[in-house]
């Protein structure tokens, strides 16, 4: 699929989607209407529905902004749904979520996309065609389309009460989220930084809504910026449960044009990449053979960056041969505190 930049969008309160107007709406009243249509047609709720709503949203969403992001065009685009429900399953959705999963980075989002391709198959088609025609007659619902959160909103109405503060799961209120944005945009401002120029990480991404908010104020301090370029570069997001990782990932690819910067870790875990304990050891089995190669294509950018590396690259070799080591003997001991493990850990 080609890469365009996405049109600049405000940031819309609920209740003023319709300029002039003081029609108010409540996207939730959306959700939930498309997630009793489901539950009556595929007996499936919770994550389960929005799994099969997700693909139909977020194709939307995806060719309306290839199109130019224009009312027209969501109805336009839902029009050509309509006429095959059962070709748009797959013809449509299928390869358009092959497609996510291709440029997906994490096994986690893999997973997860793998999985909603597979139930595309059970999303019956007169559930998607109910769907679709819930979207066609509602302009306000097309609007919303075009200039709201609506799949962070899917994820939130639909999956409230299977991820309400169990094990550590809560989703952030998007107020809130839009609060803690401007603060952080005023704070590097205060402090003489340039807010497009850092680095945002979120640690718990949620549905990536702090990235997805992040990326529409930049979008609206330079209209101009290539959208997939700036999300490469700047935005990062990490989450411990991989239904998050998934949703996150779908709603940065969306949004960020087909980029996801977002993995499956655990912030709170102090070990860091000894987590992922398995992809650690491919990377240091192969240290030796490519550590040069990898040091010479980093210079001709980063030359500090390489330097930094330099100094360290003595426990980096010490570590990647303790690790072989004890891949030999069938056991490995880590002492976190060494230097060679600090080096390792700066090094990810």
């Amino acid at each position: 699929m080609p890469h365009r930049r996405r049109k600049s969008s405000k940031v819309v309160d609920l209740t003023s989607f319709i300029e002039g107007e003081t029609k108010s709406i409540n996207i939730y009243k959306f959700v939930g209407k498309i997630h009793n249509i489901i539950y009556a047609g595929d007996a499936a709720g919770g994550i389960d529905a929005a799994k099969r709503v997700l693909p139909v949203v977020s194709y939307i969403i995806n060719v309306v902004r290839q199109k130019g992001g224009g009312e027209e065009d969501v109805v336009e685009v839902v029009n050509e749904l309509l006429s095959d429900a059962r070709r748009t399953k797959t013809e449509r959705l299928r390869p358009f979520v092959g497609y996510l999963r291709e440029r997906a980075k994490d096994n986690a989002v893999k997973d997860f996309l793998l999985d909603i391709e597979r139930t595309i198959d059970g999303l019956g088609t007169q559930t998607l065609e109910k769907i679709l025609k819930v979207i066609q007659e509602n302009k306000t619902i097309q609007k919303a389309l075009l200039r709201y959160d609506l799949l962070g909103a899917l994820f939130e109405g639909m999956v409230y009460e299977a991820f309400k503060g169990g094990a550590g799961k809560y989703l952030t209120h998007r107020n809130l989220v839009l609060t803690m944005r401007e603060i952080a945009w005023a704070q590097f401002e205060a402090e003489g930084l340039d807010p497009l120029n850092v680095k945002v990480y979120d640690p718990c991404a949620g549905s990536a809504r702090f990235l997805t908010f992040w990326l529409e104020k930049a979008v609206e301090k330079n209209s101009n910026m290539a959208i997939r370029d700036y999300s490469e570069r700047h935005l990062f997001a990490t989450d411990k449960f991989p239904e998050m990782v998934g949703i996150a990932a779908v709603n940065m690819m969306i949004v960020g044009d087909g980029v996801a910067n977002i993995y499956r870790a655990d912030a709170t875990d102090h070990f860091g990449p000894i987590i992922d304990l398995q992809n650690s050891v491919v990377l240091l089995k192969e240290f030796e053979k490519t550590w040069d190669d990898v040091k010479r294509r980093i210079r001709s950018s980063r030359a500090e960056v390489v330097e930094y590396l330099e100094e360290i690259e003595d426990n980096l070799y010490n570590f990647a041969e303790h690790i072989v080591k004890g891949l030999e003997l069938g056991i490995i001991k880590i002492d976190v505190s060494s230097d060679d493990f600090l080096a390792f850990n700066n090094f990810i």
